[in-house]
Formats: C-alpha cells, sequence, structure tokens
C-alpha cells in the first residue's frame, strides 16, 4: 500500500532548508562582543585638564605700627589702599602679604570685593599679620591650615591654603611666611626648619606647592629651600650645587613646584611701591600645567 505524500507549503520548505545554513553561517557571540569591556573602558586614559596662567605676587605692606609717627611713609591705612590699586594695576590673582594689621586688613577687605582673604583675624592678632589673598573668581578655598613659628621673640601662625582653579581644575597649596630679621639667625633658621618638613608634607598630596614671603635672607634660604625640598624660585638659580639666581637677590621669595612654570619674573620699585612699602613687591607669573584625572 502506497501512502500519499505529506503536504507542505512551499514557504516551509524554504525555510527549513535555509534557516540552519544561515544560523551556520553567523559568528558565535561572546560577553566581550555582546557589551563594551568594562576594563578597557576604565583604562582609557583621562583627558587632560587644560593649562591655566595668572600672576602671583608677594609683598610686604609695612605694617602701621612702622609709620604712626610724623614723616617717613604715609598713614598704614592710606597705604593699604595703595596696595589694592597696585594689584588691580598688575592683575595679581593669587597674593600673600606681611606685616598686615588690623586697619589695613580691613582696608584690603574693603577695597578688594572680588578677593577672598584668610586667616583675617582668626589666628589671633599675630596670626593676622600674614594674610593670603585671591581672587574667587578663579579661585575657591579647599583647605586651610597653619603651623607655628617664632618670630621676633613671639609665636607666629604660618598660614596656609589648598585652592581649586575653576578653569582647570587643578588644586595648589600656598604657604606665606615671614621671618625673623636682622641678627635673629637662630630663630630664622629654627622656622625654617619647620617650614621645610611643612613644605615636603603638602607635596606629599600631589598638588603644586608655592612657598612664598618675606624670609630675610638672600642666597642662605635659596640654598636651604631648593635643597631641601624639590622647590624652586621663580627668579630661576639651582640646586646640587647650590647656584642662586644670578641677579639681585631680595629677601622676598616665591618658590614652587609641581606641574608648574614660572615667567616674567619682576621685583618691583615704582612709585607706587615705595609710596606703599620699604620693601620691593616681587611678581611673576605662573603656569600650571594640565594633569591627566
Amino acid at each position: 500500500m502506497i501512502r500519499a505524500a505529506s503536504r507542505r507549503r512551499p514557504g516551509a520548505i524554504v525555510a527549513a532548508i535555509v534557516l540552519p545554513f544561515v544560523l551556520a553561517t553567523l559568528p558565535a557571540s561572546s560577553p566581550s562582543q555582546a557589551a563594551p569591556d568594562a576594563a578597557q573602558a576604565a583604562a582609557a586614559p583621562a583627558p587632560r585638564r587644560p593649562d591655566v596662567s595668572f600672576n602671583m605676587a608677594t609683598f610686604n605692606i609695612l605694617g602701621s605700627q612702622h609709620t604712626a609717627g610724623a614723616g617717613g611713609f604715609a598713614p598704614g591705612v592710606k597705604r593699604a589702599g595703595a596696595v589694592a590699586r597696585i594689584m588691580r594695576k598688575l592683575k595679581i590673582s593669587v597674593a600673600s602679604y606681611q606685616e598686615v594689621q588690623d586697619d589695613q586688613l580691613r582696608v584690603l577687605q574693603n577695597k578688594m570685593p572680588n578677593f577672598s582673604i584668610w586667616p583675617g583675624q582668626r589666628l589671633g592678632n599675630n596670626g593676622q599679620r600674614l594674610q593670603i589673598a585671591w581672587d574667587k573668581r578663579r579661585f575657591r578655598l579647599v583647605r586651610k591650615g597653619h603651623i607655628n613659628t617664632v618670630f621676633d621673640n613671639q609665636i607666629r601662625p604660618i598660614p596656609y591654603v589648598l585652592l581649586f582653579n575653576r578653569d582647570s581644575g587643578r588644586k595648589f597649596w600656598v604657604i606665606n611666611v615671614h621671618n625673623s630679621p636682622h641678627s635673629m639667625e637662630a630663630e630664622r633658621d629654627a622656622a625654617v626648619a619647620r617650614q621645610v618638613p611643612l613644605i615636603k608634607r603638602l607635596r606629599r598630596t600631589g598638588h603644586a606647592v608655592f612657598f612664598m614671603g618675606d624670609m630675610n635672607e638672600k642666597e642662605e634660604i635659596f640654598c636651604r629651600i631648593v635643597g631641601e625640598t624639590s622647590l624652586e624660585a621663580a627668579n630661576g638659580g639651582r640646586a646640587n650645587p647650590c647656584r642662586p639666581p644670578a641677579m639681585r637677590l631680595y629677601i622676598d621669595w616665591i618658590f614652587g613646584a609641581g606641574n608648574i612654570r614660572f615667567s616674567q619674573y619682576r621685583a618691583i620699585r615704582n612709585k607706587q611701591v615705595k609710596f606703599t612699602s620699604d620693601h620691593h613687591l616681587i611678581r611673576t607669573r605662573v603656569t600650571l600645567f594640565g594633569a591627566k584625572g
């Protein structure tokens, strides 16, 4: 007995023949092909942050008590107003001041409304002598602190801040110092012996460090700072063996390290500065190189 052949639709016959062939020719899927490789994505280099440049200065503004009598310089409050005008003219974005007194501090705060100033009066009368100022449109405060050193037989707080640059995302430390004057060598040595460990500790955070102020020394402070830390002077020179900058030296300094470049160093003693203080104003251009991450 012969069976009748089973009936199939033509389309079903084609599908039964073609589908197995198509499936056999497709590549086998794998987890790495089905989704992006998370490990490779994590290992991709972080984008480089933009470089940013700004002007930095340190200035001993001559405390009001030194000009309270007749003759000599103008009263401290009048000279503090001149400091604010000088900062605007030189387009300074970060500055350290020494010998600031309460009447001068109030003037700086009023005449520099775009700047934040620390510590203000938060570290007491002796701490008020040293102030760090920054343009709050470009920078914001992240951290602050201080150490104590001896200055002219008194305990003086040495302030430092960690600033965040809004343009590049970079952070950097600023330390402001004023070491003992004239023949007080032992006090200067003791102060630097505390300041060097602070520099090293802050450098270990990975952020740039700027160390500046009235150090009341020339060759000796240069050789100690560049010889015992990774910092360089804004006006040049080299360490090991110590070779101070090949220019006239002053007791006011700016040092720094950490993906930075100094340029356009100037020790300014023009008519405005002479009206304000018996010191030179030290100004430099700083470039922060865009680190990754």
